[in-house]
C-alpha cells in the first residue's frame, strides 16, 4: 500500500486564507487522505470539500461541530479506495476502506480528543470501543489533545491522568506510536512564556505495519493555525533531506576559500548552466 495520510487540526474553516492552506498542503504533498480536526462547521457540503481537495474527484464524511466547538473531516481519493463502512462518535470518525489496487481492508480513525476533564474517560473510552466494531488492521490519527512523555512539552505540565489514560490505551490496544521527523511538537500558544507541545501524531495496529512496513510520519511546515499538520507516508520510499548547514567559524578557517575553490572546481557536469550551478551547490 502506497498512501499518504494528511492530518490536521485547523481551528476553525471560517476563513478563507485557512481552506487555501490547506488545498496548498493537499496540492503539495498529494495525500490520499486529509483529515481535519476543529472544522467548526456545523454543516459540510461539497462545495467547501471541493474547495479544500481542489477537485471533486474525492469522497467524504464529517462530524458536525457543536456550535463552534469541534467537527472533523475525513476527505479520500476517488478511485483509489472504497469505503465499506463508517463510524461517527463525539470524538472520531472512522472509516472501513478497500483499496482498489490490492484489496486489503482496513480502517482509519480520525481523532479529536477531549478538552476538558470531564470528557476524558468518555474519549478513551470511545476509542477503546472502536475495536469492538473493526477488527482490522487499523490506523488512526489527529490531535489527541494529550501527551505520552514529559519530552513532549518544553515545560512542565498537562493533566498526569490523562497522559497515563492515553499510555494505558496504547498499551491494551498495542498500538505503536512512530517516531515524528520534522521536529518534536506540534502545537503551540504563540505567546510569552511558549509553550510547545505533541498533541498530533499517528498510531497504528502491528497488522497494519505489517502491510506497511516502510513508514515515515513527519511534521510539516505550520503556515496557519496554532497546530502543524502531519503526514504519514506509507511505503514511499521518501527520504529526508538532511539541513545544510554553515557554521561561521568555518568561514574563519585558514584553508577555506582555498579549499572551497578545490570542491568547486572538481564537481563536473554537463548541461545549461543553470543546471550545473544547481548541482554544484
Amino acid at each position: 500500500m502506497d498512501h499518504k495520510s494528511l492530518s490536521w487540526n485547523i481551528r476553525g474553516l471560517g476563513q478563507c486564507n485557512k481552506i487555501v492552506a490547506i488545498r496548498n498542503a493537499i496540492l503539495k504533498n498529494n495525500p490520499t487522505i486529509c483529515t481535519i480536526q476543529e472544522s467548526k462547521r456545523e454543516i459540510v457540503d461539497d462545495s467547501l470539500i471541493q474547495s479544500l481537495w481542489g477537485s471533486n474527484r474525492c469522497n467524504y464524511v464529517y462530524l458536525a461541530s457543536v456550535g463552534a466547538f469541534g467537527g472533523i473531516i475525513v476527505i479520500w481519493k476517488d478511485g483509489i479506495l472504497v469505503m465499506e463502512d463508517h463510524l461517527l462518535e463525539a470524538f472520531y470518525v472512522s472509516v472501513k476502506f478497500h483499496n482498489v489496487v490490492d484489496d486489503f481492508v482496513w480502517v482509519f480513525t480520525s481523532v479529536y480528543g477531549a478538552s476538558y476533564d470531564v470528557y476524558y474517560n468518555q474519549f478513551w473510552q470511545e476509542l477503546r470501543d472502536v475495536r469492538v466494531y473493526y477488527d482490522e488492521p487499523w490506523l488512526l490519527g489527529g490531535d489527541f489533545n494529550a501527551i505520552l512523555a514529559d519530552d513532549e512539552r518544553n515545560v512542565p505540565g498537562g493533566a498526569v491522568a490523562n497522559r497515563k489514560s492515553f499510555k494505558a490505551l496504547i498499551n491494551r490496544l498495542s498500538l505503536i506510536d512512530l517516531t515524528m521527523a520534522g521536529g518534536r511538537f506540534t502545537w503551540t500558544n504563540s505567546q510569552q512564556p511558549l509553550i510547545l507541545i505533541r498533541l498530533d501524531r499517528f498510531l497504528l495496529c502491528p497488522n497494519f505495519q505489517v502491510h506497511c512496513p516502510a513508514l515515515l510520519q513527519m511534521r510539516l511546515r505550520r503556515p496557519i493555525s496554532d497546530h502543524t499538520p502531519i503526514l504519514l507516508c506509507c511505503n514511499s520510499n521518501e527520504n529526508l533531506r538532511a539541513p545544510f548547514r554553515l557554521y561561521n567559524f568555518i568561514l574563519n578557517h585558514p584553508d577555506f576559500l582555498n579549499n572551497l575553490k578545490i570542491w568547486w572546481m572538481n564537481l563536473n557536469f554537463s548541461g545549461k548552466p543553470s543546471y550545473i550551478f544547481a548541482k554544484k551547490l
